[in-house]
């Protein structure tokens, strides 16, 4: 199932300063593909089967939102440094349309020897020893973040809770908008982690 949407009412996590320091102690692993893969959970809140999906998925090269096949379809915003992935995968327990995460991230991932359930397990054990919170946590923690500038049509699209439709038609119109926020997002956590936004 989806996680529980946090209302865009309640608190403000990203200036939590627990929450900050946690996201530093992911952000600061820098254990190999075991690294990569950790972050690309945090930038994009993917369950550990959608992480080793979207390593896996041929990319098609025909635009974003246009095509029908199953392969994955990837929007680069080059001024902003993000990708955006279309990822269109269902099962009878979970749905999942689109993610973002930094350019840099997502070249790394594409490019580790091999990512399965087994490599995503053993970064899970690391986070847990690092960071003292499971892998499933960092999907909570994620939209926690993105209730900061997302709007809640934004959340639902990215959690895989809107209709298919509705989806599709943020993909062809809206995608810009939604990186902007997406940015934005995590520029007010990265500035208090590190006190600077880095490069993505």
């Amino acid at each position: 199932m989806s996680p529980r949407i946090v209302s865009k009412n309640n608190i403000s996590y990203a200036k939590n300063t627990n929450l900050a320091q946690k996201i530093h102690s992911l952000l600061a692993i820098d254990n190999g593909e075991s690294g990569i893969i950790i972050a690309v959970a945090v930038f994009t809140g993917l369950r550990a089967e959608e992480i080793v999906y979207i390593y896996n998925e041929q990319v098609c090269q025909n635009d974003i939102g246009v095509c029908g096949c199953r392969r994955l379809h990837v929007f680069q915003n080059k001024s902003k440094g993000i990708v955006a992935v279309e990822i269109n995968w269902i099962t009878s327990r979970s749905r999942c349309y689109i993610t973002m995460m930094p350019a840099k991230i997502w070249e790394n991932f594409r490019s580790l020897p091999c990512c399965n359930e087994s490599d995503v397990a053993a970064a899970g054990k690391l986070i847990q020893t690092i960071a003292k919170v499971k892998l499933s946590d960092l999907r909570e923690i994620f939209y926690h973040v993105m209730t900061q500038t997302m709007t809640d049509n934004d959340l639902n699209i990215l959690s895989g809770r809107a209709a298919p439709a509705a989806a599709k038609y943020a993909l062809l119109s809206k995608l810009d908008n939604m990186v902007t926020r997406y940015v934005k997002a995590w520029k007010g956590v990265v500035r208090l982690v590190f006190g600077h936004t880095p490069s993505p």
